[in-house]
C-alpha cells in the first residue's frame, strides 16, 4: 500500500490550516495612518551693529544722524518667519555736569526704517510693528536707525554725549 493517500490528506489538511490562518491574520491586520507634527518656529538674529554717528546744527540746538556729518546707526536682521521689530526712547549716558541733559532739558526720538520690509517705527510714536506674516526668510537685511536730541530753548552746552537707542527682535 502506498502512503501517497495519506501524504495528500496531510498536505491538503496542512493547506487548509495555512489558508484558515492566512484568512484570521488578514481580518485581525490593522492599518493606522501615523500622524507627523511639526512646531515650526520663527528665529531672528542680529548678525552686525554699525553705530550711528551725531551731528550737531550750526545754532547748537540739535544733535542728529540725518544732518550732514551724522550717520546712521545699521542693524542686520537674520529671521526666519515673522517677528516684531520694536524700538527704544534713546538715554543718554554718562551725563557729566555742565552739559546738557536731554531727559529734563530736551526732547529724544529715534526711529528705525527699512523700504523692503516696509519698517516705519518710531519713539516716541509707533515704536514697534510686525515684519513679515509668512514663513519667507529675511536675511542680512539692513535696517536704518536714527536718532535726535534737541535741547528745548538755548544752545546745547559744549561737552562729550553719548545716547544709547535699542532695537529689539523679537520673533513670533
Amino acid at each position: 500500500m502506498h502512503r501517497y493517500p495519506y501524504k495528500i490528506y496531510q498536505l491538503l489538511l496542512g493547506s487548509v490550516f495555512i489558508l484558515v490562518s492566512n484568512i484570521t491574520f488578514a481580518q485581525s491586520a490593522n492599518a493606522e495612518e501615523p500622524t507627523l507634527e511639526v512646531d515650526v518656529t520663527s528665529s531672528c538674529t542680529i548678525e552686525k551693529v554699525d553705530k550711528g554717528e551725531l551731528a550737531v546744527t550750526n545754532n547748537n540746538t540739535l544733535f542728529s544722524s540725518k544732518i550732514p556729518d551724522g550717520k546712521s546707526g545699521i542693524v542686520s536682521l537674520d529671521c526666519k518667519g515673522s517677528a516684531t521689530v520694536s524700538i527704544s526712547k534713546p538715554v543718554q549716558q554718562n551725563i557729566v555736569s555742565g552739559t546738557t541733559d536731554f531727559a529734563s532739558e530736551g526732547e529724544l526720538s529715534a526711529t528705525a526704517n527699512n523700504v523692503e520690509l516696509k519698517l516705519a517705527i518710531s519713539n516716541p510714536g509707533n515704536p514697534s510693528q510686525k515684519i513679515i506674516g509668512s514663513e519667507e526668510n529675511i536675511k542680512s537685511i539692513d535696517v536704518e536707525v536714527n536718532m535726535e536730541a534737541k535741547k528745548n530753548s538755548g544752545s546745547i552746552s559744549p561737552g562729550k554725549y553719548e545716547f544709547k537707542v535699542t532695537l529689539t527682535v523679537a520673533p513670533d
